[in-house]
C-alpha cells in the first residue's frame, strides 16, 4: 500500500508546503521512497525524488526550491518492482507531442506485464520494472491532445485494484479503478482541492477541509474550474 496526494490552486497559489504536510502524513503507508511533481506559474513541471523518508526527500531547501500551484506526490511501499530510484514515484512518460506527463499510483495492475510486452513490439522504451511506469507510458501512447480521450482508453485497457493521480501539463486528474476497491478522497477549502488516498492528508492541514468521500471514478481540475467525468 503506497500513499498518493494530488494538489490544484485554481487561484495558482503556492502549495507545495501544503501538499509536503499532507503527504509526511501518509509516510507509513510507504517508506521506501518519496517524490513530488510541481507545475509553477509558467507551466513548467520540476520533479524530485528519492530514496527514503518524507523528512529526508522533501527537506525545507528542496520545498522552497520548487513553489506551484498544482502538485503530484508519493511515498512508496514497494510490491511490483524493486526498491530502486528509478521505481520511486511520481514517473514521467511523453507523449508523441512533447507532452509530459507524470503519473503517481496507489495499488496492482494485475495484467501490467502484457500491456507492457505490447508496447515493447510497438516500439516503447522502458527503465524501470515497476507497474506505474507501464500505466504512465500507455497513457502517453494513447494521448494525442486530449487527455480525457486517453484517460478514458486507459482505464478499459488496465486490470486490477487502483488509484491513480496524474499530472499533465497544468491539469490534475485523479481516477480509480472500475470496482472503487481503493480509496480516493476528495477535499475542498476556498480555491484549493485535494486529492489523496487517505485522510490524514486532510486533518494535518490546519484549515477545516470540506472532505467528499467521492464515487466519481475520475476527478479532474483545470484553470477553467472543476469537472467530473466517468
Amino acid at each position: 500500500m503506497c500513499g498518493i496526494v494530488g494538489m490544484f490552486s485554481l487561484g495558482k497559489k503556492n502549495i507545495t508546503p501544503k501538499i509536503k504536510y499532507s503527504i509526511h502524513a501518509l509516510n507509513s503507508r510507504g517508506q521506501d521512497a518519496c517524490g513530488i511533481v510541481v507545475c509553477d506559474e509558467d507551466n513548467t513541471l520540476t520533479c524530485h525524488k528519492s530514496l527514503g523518508l518524507v523528512s529526508q526527500v522533501l527537506t525545507d531547501e528542496v520545498v522552497k526550491s520548487m513553489p506551484g500551484y498544482a502538485a503530484v506526490a508519493q511515498v512508496r511501499y514497494s510490491t511490483i518492482g524493486s526498491n530502486t530510484l528509478q521505481n520511486a514515484q511520481p514517473i514521467k512518460a511523453t507523449a508523441e507531442d512533447g507532452t509530459e506527463i507524470y503519473l503517481a499510483h496507489n495499488g496492482d495492475i494485475t495484467n501490467s506485464e502484457r500491456i507492457k510486452k505490447t508496447l515493447i513490439d510497438k516500439g516503447v522504451e522502458f527503465s524501470c520494472t515497476s507497474d506505474t511506469e507501464v500505466i504512465v507510458k500507455l497513457l502517453a501512447y494513447y494521448y494525442d491532445g486530449d487527455m480525457m480521450d486517453a484517460i478514458k482508453k486507459l482505464v478499459n485497457k488496465i486490470d486490477g485494484a487502483y488509484s491513480l493521480v496524474i499530472l499533465g501539463g497544468n491539469e490534475l486528474y485523479a481516477i480509480r479503478d472500475k470496482r472503487a476497491i481503493r480509496p480516493l478522497l476528495l477535499g475542498v477549502v476556498d480555491d484549493t482541492y485535494i486529492i489523496a488516498s487517505e485522510p490524514y492528508a486532510f486533518s494535518i492541514l490546519e484549515e477545516s477541509w470540506s472532505v467528499i468521500y467521492t464515487q466519481e471514478r475520475l476527478f479532474a481540475l483545470t484553470l477553467m474550474g472543476t469537472f467530473l467525468h466517468i
